[in-house]
């Protein structure tokens, strides 16, 4: 180990975390502006989008549910469908990829920066190389994604016909692929996207790394039922924002701060 690593390692995980607080605390508010930022363009994207989209599903409903019970029963289902219905399938399909395209690069430019900027906060770091290889790991992570969607849209259309499934099995799931996720994004300021994959799978089950994902955890737990306890006012709504954004960025630091620490080791 060189001399910085040796330093790091006696000044301790939190005199490490509490010292890059001090020392760029006038920086604090660009992960919270990069937060906001992202879900105002993202509402207004997926907005605009997703509006479209749901127009022509209901047009695409409405036309199966006029097709005779013949055409619906018939073995090629796509081959009975009229080419109106045919048509407005093609549609949404593109507007759906085009919206999972379109919040993929919304969110390797916004949070692949955000990450970038805190990771910067222990050592320099190459942010274009970093933004490069934050866009490849997410290539599995936003698959991760899609299919924790796609669950849930299941688990919504099955409750509102009478059939409830369990929630908590998606929870852990969506836990497991945030938590992977952080720690790679911890990783890609020093090494590539197929190497920090590999070694945030075995970061992961270290004890202490896993104790602070549950300490985060119950964090943002009990931030969530203090917040439903206040009640929804435009007071609280905004406190509540600036609350959630704020922790958020703290936890990915201590994150970025934890992995540099157990990976030296």
């Amino acid at each position: 180990m060189d001399h910085r690593q040796h330093s790091r390692d006696r000044l301790g995980l939190w005199a490490l975390f509490t010292g890059l607080l001090h020392k760029h605390k006038a920086r604090l508010y660009q992960p919270l502006l990069l937060d906001l930022g992202f879900f105002f363009v993202l509402g207004m994207v997926v907005g605009a989008l997703g509006e479209r989209l749901l127009e022509v599903l209901y047009a695409l409903g409405a036309v199966i549910i006029r097709s005779s019970a013949s055409a619906l029963e018939a073995q090629d289902l796509y081959a009975s469908l009229t080419p109106q219905a045919q048509s407005l399938g093609w549609q949404g399909a593109f507007l759906l990829v085009t919206i999972l395209l379109a919040v993929y690069a919304l969110y390797v430019c916004v949070h692949g920066m955000m990450w970038a900027v805190i990771s910067s906060w222990i050592s320099p770091i190459d942010k274009k190389i970093y933004l490069k290889r934050f866009a490849q790991v997410n290539v599995l992570w936003g698959m991760g994604a899609v299919l924790l969607l796609a669950w849930a849209i299941s688990i919504e259309l099955m409750s509102r016909i009478g059939e409830r499934l369990p929630e908590g099995p998606w929870w852990f799931a969506a836990g497991i692929l945030l938590y992977l996720s952080s720690l790679s994004y911890s990783l890609l300021g020093k090494n590539p996207a197929l190497q920090a994959l590999r070694i945030s799978c075995r970061l992961a089950l270290r004890p202490r790394i896993l104790a602070s994902a549950l300490g985060a955890g119950i964090i943002l737990f009990v931030l969530d039922a203090t917040i439903r306890f206040l009640g929804s006012s435009a007071m609280v709504l905004v406190g509540a924002v600036v609350a959630v954004f704020g922790i958020i960025a703290l936890l990915r630091l201590f994150c970025v701060v934890l992995v540099e620490v157990h990976h030296a080791r």
